[in-house]
């Protein structure tokens, strides 16, 4: 892309304390920003670390206010919503939710995505049987 900026949307569940939430701050923090036009598309404009993301100047965040566990429908068509209208080149998953939203996202909007898994050894009996799923 000659002369343009890749527009590089950023999908996450809320800004909780974990290690996904903190390298997406440090990615965004050092993108160069004469290539990158940053967005960060939030379920939930929530966490610890929100106040950190806010604080870095040269990214937009939205967040997509979804309604429940359930909303699935709405946010799908939300998210599309907003991928169209920052024109995203690109929409960047992050952690297993995100990217199964992503990738659907992404076929509607005919957009390039990239999904990322970061993560420990998972116990999933600390979890319900949706996490088994996903």
């Amino acid at each position: 892309m000659l002369n343009s900026k890749i527009n590089l949307s950023n999908l996450v569940r809320s800004m909780g304390s974990g290690g996904a939430e903190r390298q997406l701050i440090e990615l965004v923090r050092r993108l160069d920003t004469q290539c990158f036009n940053i967005v960060i598309l939030l379920f939930y404009a929530e966490g610890e670390l929100l106040s950190m993301l806010a604080d870095i100047e040269h990214i937009q965040i939205i967040n997509l206010i979804k309604r429940s566990r359930w909303d699935f429908f709405g946010f799908v068509k939300a998210l599309v919503r907003q991928i169209v209208e920052t024109q995203s080149d690109i929409l960047y998953g992050y952690l297993d939710v995100p990217n199964i939203f992503a990738v659907l996202a992404g076929k509607i909007a005919r957009i390039k995505v990239v999904y990322g898994v970061r993560s420990t050894h998972v116990d999933f009996a600390r979890y319900d049987w949706t996490a088994g799923i996903v």
